[in-house]
């Protein structure tokens, strides 16, 4: 069984993801392939319009992206002779993502928040993202419905994940460094840069700036230093992920057959890591290890919280606040 699994994971590193692989011809008709080949290539799909102190953002026609994708009944396929299991499959497809994140040429460290220009990059995160998880057998197999739940949950909380990541290998792992990329050609250094909105009235975001402080000060706390400590690999960040993704118990509204997939798969990716350590990385005595990875998660899901909060309690006290139209 080890001598497969080492053949599978062989077989994986030597895989060229430069290889231009294509979604499966089940695609719904309406479907844009221009949209969805890469979000570097296309204008904002989402409309951004400022009304005194509200900013509202509609994403339908960013979130139509998403559901075509989505929409796919069986995984997109992965050039390999050797049968690759969940983790593995979500590794190669994050592995393209993840490429795509890494800037191309210089980056400049902006001093204001540019929304157009996160928004942009956020866009990107989630069509590579839902791209990346339909190379997963388990989850593309799964109903639309159980796919759009599963994605809206593990979005937001991958993200920062990820933009601590991307940053980390970018910048170093200098612990006194808190430079994070907003795409791949700007950047904003937390322990400089005052939170501002680029064309927005300073006195217009007075009452929501302390709040927003709050969230960036847990982000560098418990997402951008550890992560620089912790220095992960490639294959923990995909373990991240797919831990996030079918650790389901927090998630309502998923199918009976969803759950289950889900469980199946949570026990097969324990194994699969616990494997990594032991026969790759010789680190028999990971738990401590493991810890401080999966609190990255708990700590992604408590600034999700956070920020759901002080939209609301903004909304309420009419001060300046960022209001999505969409589901996703």
């Amino acid at each position: 069984m080890q001598a497969e699994r080492d053949k599978s994971m062989q077989q994986l590193n030597s895989i060229d993801i430069d290889q231009n692989i294509g979604f499966n011809s089940s695609l719904p008709n309406d479907t844009n392939l221009n949209l969805i080949e890469g979000a570097e290539d296309v204008e904002l799909l989402t409309t951004l319009i400022q009304e005194k102190l509200n900013m509202k953002i509609d994403v339908q026609p960013l979130e139509q992206v998403i559901k075509n994708i989505l929409a796919q009944s069986k995984a997109t396929p992965i050039n390999s002779e050797a049968r690759l299991n969940c983790l593995q499959q979500l590794s190669y497809g994050f592995s393209i993502a993840l490429k795509s994140f890494q800037p191309k040429g210089p980056v400049e460290l902006i001093t204001e928040f540019d929304l157009f220009i996160h928004v942009k990059g956020y866009e990107k995160f989630m069509v590579e993202l839902a791209k990346s998880l339909m190379y997963c057998k388990q989850f593309a197999e799964l109903t639309l419905s159980d796919k759009l739940i599963l994605f809206k949950y593990i979005r937001p909380l991958i993200y920062g994940i990820e933009r601590a990541y991307t940053s980390s290998v970018y910048f170093g792992t200098n612990m006194n460094d808190f430079r994070m990329l907003l795409d791949d050609t700007t950047a904003l250094d937390f322990l400089t840069t005052t939170i501002r909105l680029k064309a927005i009235k300073i006195e217009d975001l007075t009452e929501a700036l302390p709040f927003w402080e709050k969230i960036n000060e847990k982000l560098v706390k418990y997402i951008i230093k550890p992560m620089k400590f912790l220095q992960l690999s490639q294959y923990e960040l995909v373990y991240l992920l797919a831990h996030t993704l079918w650790n389901v118990q927090d998630i309502p509204g998923l199918s009976s057959d969803a759950i289950r997939v889900a469980d199946d798969l949570s026990q097969q990716i324990a194994n699969d890591l616990h494997e990594y350590y032991t026969y790759e990385m010789r680190l028999p005595n990971y738990a401590n290890r493991l810890i401080k990875m999966t609190k990255l998660i708990d700590c992604s899901k408590e600034i999700a919280k956070d920020n759901q909060e002080v939209s609301m309690m903004s909304k309420i006290f009419d001060i300046f606040h960022i209001e999505s139209s969409g589901c996703l």
